[in-house]
């Protein structure tokens, strides 16, 4: 029995080694603090680098792309580390003492030696990250494209055709629209309102406006809509592989494109727009003086635009250039 139970009773060495181990590893933190210190101070330094590195490609891409999430929490985490590693310095340059500032407090060594090793842990983990489809995704589009407040003063008019064009947009069979009109009777500002409305912002993926007008050309409106897009489009590219470009950010996207000022037969298939249709949901709304232009751009409704009554065109007129004409 007195055997057995001898047997059961680990050997001293065993306890002493359990005793010993967690002691030495305390003690440990303590004698190599100046050590593990510099190595700490020396990753710091690299995973600063790091960091800087993959902020200056951030602001070099920053107008057409964009840092993924996981990007963004890590350059976060390494901030918060640089904080961390500047306040144990501070803590590492007080020189704690005890009996009476002889000596160094072995207590205090030894918490701030474990915290310089763990922090070499954690640096180690933010040094090691790899972004493996990389960090830059290309940029979203503004939902809606964001143009001047339009005055206060809008007419009823302009009011009321919206609500038209708005009934028409909620139709599935209709994808183009066309706001018809001479000269000076509000088309731009009808388009205007529909480009803020909540419709746009809500049912559409985002909204794209362009300015035709007389001068318009492919390139042309193809760079205005990539600027918009956030597509870089080189001046040595030729039109079709812009359109390319313009139709892999579009495809599978639910927009609205908003045409103002429209002269002439757009062939948006040569620019760079998928065919509308009811599968992919996006609609087009023009403004025209011309009828012919409705036919040739395919319109499934028109909307004509009445000449304003005196008193409202008045207060459009005002808005544009000021009360600056006595009657």
């Amino acid at each position: 029995m007195a055997e057995v139970a001898a047997a059961s009773i680990p050997p001293a060495w065993e306890i002493g080694k359990c005793i010993w181990v967690p002691i030495a590893t305390r003690i440990n933190y303590a004698r190599k603090l100046t050590n593990n210190w510099e190595a700490l101070c020396k990753k710091a330094s690299e995973l600063c680098s790091k960091k800087d590195v993959i902020v200056v490609e951030i602001e070099r891409f920053r107008l057409q792309r964009t840092p993924i999430q996981e990007c963004v929490n890590w350059i976060n985490e390494v901030a918060e580390m640089e904080n961390k590693v500047a306040t144990l310095e501070q803590e590492f340059n007080v020189e704690k003492k005890c009996v009476w500032g002889l000596c160094p407090n072995i207590f205090e060594r030894i918490k701030l030696g474990k915290l310089v090793v763990n922090m070499i842990t954690k640096i180690d983990l933010l040094i090691e990250k790899k972004f493996e489809n990389g960090f830059l995704v290309d940029s979203l589009p503004a939902r809606v494209e964001r143009r001047p407040e339009p005055p206060s003063t809008l007419s009823s008019s302009a009011h009321h055709t919206l609500d038209v064009v708005l009934n028409k947009l909620r139709d599935e069979s209709t994808q183009k629209i066309g706001i018809l009109g001479m000269g000076g009777v509000g088309k731009t500002t009808v388009l205007d309102l529909l480009n803020k409305s909540h419709e746009a912002e809500t049912y559409f993926d985002f909204v794209i406006w362009v300015t035709i007008s007389n001068s318009w050309s492919i390139r042309k409106l193809q760079n205005e809509v990539g600027n918009q897009l956030k597509i870089k489009i080189d001046a040595n590219e030729s039109n079709d592989t812009v359109a390319s470009k313009l139709l892999q950010r579009l495809e599978g996207k639910k927009y609205l494109l908003l045409l103002d000022d429209v002269w002439d037969e757009v062939d948006l298939r040569v620019v760079g727009f998928p065919n509308a249709n009811q599968q992919n949901g996006w609609k087009v709304v023009l403004t025209t003086r011309k009828m012919e232009v409705c036919r040739k751009m395919g319109t499934d409704a028109e909307v004509p635009v009445s000449v304003l009554p005196n008193e409202e065109a008045w207060e459009m007129f005002s808005s544009e250039v000021g009360h600056v004409a006595t009657l």
